[in-house]
């Protein structure tokens, strides 16, 4: 099966350009990219991204504090850009809505999982680190805990 390209949204921050496009190949992804850097996410990563609008837990996850620390972005706002589009990735597990947000002076992606009612917003200093992420297995200390943060004490039998 050849990689499919759709629809795409792009982002600036002046300095910095963030390219994010719907890629279908055996599912449904998005790739996020800067020119040099890019990684590819699948709609349960995105959703576990929003499972932690306190962005000190990815930068903590990622050992990128200072990259992460230093998005203007509000996690929790922005306002739609009405022209731009907005892409659809969904998996047996999870749907994910993405589209482009203005927060202030600051493009950013908003991504909203309207299952679990959650969302983030990310700016482009965080959406560098997340494209320069070598392998998306770092994330699965978050699928330690099946339902997301909020059994964060709670030890869940699945049997």
């Amino acid at each position: 099966m050849s990689l499919q390209y759709g629809d795409s949204i792009e982002l600036s921050d002046g300095t910095h350009s963030i390219l994010v496009e719907k890629v279908v190949s055996k599912g449904e992804r998005v790739k996020i990219s800067d020119g040099t850097d890019s990684t590819n996410f699948d709609a349960l990563l995105l959703e576990s991204l929003t499972w932690y609008p306190d962005r000190s837990v990815l930068a903590a996850l990622l050992e990128a504090s200072d990259q992460i620390a230093a998005d203007p972005t509000d996690p929790s706002g922005g306002t739609p850009v009405s022209d731009a589009n907005m892409l659809t990735v969904a998996n047996e597990y999870s749907r994910i809505t993405i589209s482009k947000v203005q927060d202030g002076e600051h493009e950013a992606l908003r991504l909203l999982s309207p299952t679990q009612e959650s969302d983030i917003t990310l700016g482009v200093k965080t959406l560098q680190t997340l494209a320069a992420v070598e392998n998306t297995f770092v994330f699965s200390e978050w699928f330690l805990r099946p339902f997301g943060p909020e059994d964060e004490d709670e030890v869940i039998d699945p049997m």
